[in-house]
């Protein structure tokens, strides 16, 4: 954990297209954790919350709005994919971060990054919660 706390693990599954796995971490003290929101209820312009460690810096914190919803083809152009998309900053090391409402709902899971090679990494693709 974060504080230095160590606790056993099980994996549950994982997704190795969209680099996701659900891991159940078993302990006494009980963790923090956040309510799903409804991700099909989100419209484009709708502000959201984008948190993660990028670039190993803890506990950033990035705004954004959705500009996108259902999009297809980003990770692999031969299956099915269902994608948020947003301009939170969503980096190469926050992805597998929570993409929130304003009410700190997890909607999404950051997931993928759409950026030119020496320009700025403005589209970010979250998988939905629902």
């Amino acid at each position: 954990m974060s504080d230095g706390r160590k606790s056993p693990a099980k994996l549950v599954g994982r997704e190795p297209r969209t680099d996701l796995v659900v891991v159940r971490i078993f302990t006494k003290d009980g963790l923090p954790h956040t309510n799903f929101g409804d991700s099909d209820r989100m419209e484009v312009w709708d502000r959201v919350i984008a948190t993660g460690h990028p670039k190993g810096l803890d506990q950033t914190v990035m705004q954004g709005i959705i500009s996108a919803k259902r999009r297809r083809g980003i990770t692999d152009q031969t299956s099915y994919q269902d994608f948020l998309q947003t301009d939170a900053g969503i980096n190469p090391s926050n992805r597998g971060g929570p993409l929130l409402n304003l009410y700190g709902e997890l909607i999404g899971v950051n997931t993928a990054i759409s950026s030119q090679p020496d320009g700025p990494e403005a589209m970010g693709f979250a998988i939905p919660s629902q």
